[in-house]
């Protein structure tokens, strides 16, 4: 029966760890048969559950518009949403950067509630016009679903009319006028 003193120890659970590594390493390259079919299974449930998701609002979307006769996806909601969002997200913004660089953050919290005042009153509107479950469902997901595209898209809105308007703009360039 061996002795080994701790350093002995340690040394060798450094070699079996770096043996283990390398040898992970090999196997993390090969992908076995099961493997491929698990990864298409993966596939198959994440693409079900999206079609769900996307079945289960056009549902839901439907069956409000019969029993309430009020649509949730709407071009007035789409806009109050994106407001709403707009502004809680620059305020938010406006009031970290304030805050980092001491000055007055009174600039974001406006804007904050001023984002918060147009959820509000798109939240009270859901309900007024259907009842306070579906209201409330519907609300969610229209800031659920209006989020990425108000968020994203209204800025990539104002910067594309901002190019249109100096595409289109029908002065003169100053170096013709200097002639």
């Amino acid at each position: 029966m061996a002795i080994y003193s701790w350093k002995d120890r340690g040394l060798n659970l450094a070699l079996c760890q770096s043996f283990s590594t390398e040898r992970r390493k090999q196997y993390d390259r090969i992908k076995y048969p099961g493997e491929y079919s698990m990864e298409i299974l993966k596939l198959v449930i994440i693409l079900g559950s999206i079609f769900g998701m996307a079945k289960g609002i056009q549902f839901f979307s439907r069956h409000c518009r019969h029993r309430f006769g009020y649509r949730f996806f709407t071009a007035r909601g789409f806009w109050l949403a994106a407001t709403g969002i707009n502004l809680l997200w620059w305020g938010y913004v406006a009031w970290g950067a304030a805050f980092l660089h001491h000055e007055p953050t009174s600039g974001g919290v406006v804007l904050m509630a001023l984002g918060l005042a147009a959820v509000a009153w798109l939240i009270y509107e859901n309900i007024r016009d259907t009842n306070l479950p579906y209201g409330a469902g519907g609300s969610v997901l229209q800031l659920a679903l209006f989020f990425p595209v108000a968020l994203y898209g209204v800025p990539l809105l104002v910067i594309a009319l901002l190019l249109l308007l100096f595409a289109t703009f029908k002065g003169t360039p100053a170096w013709l006028i200097d002639r």
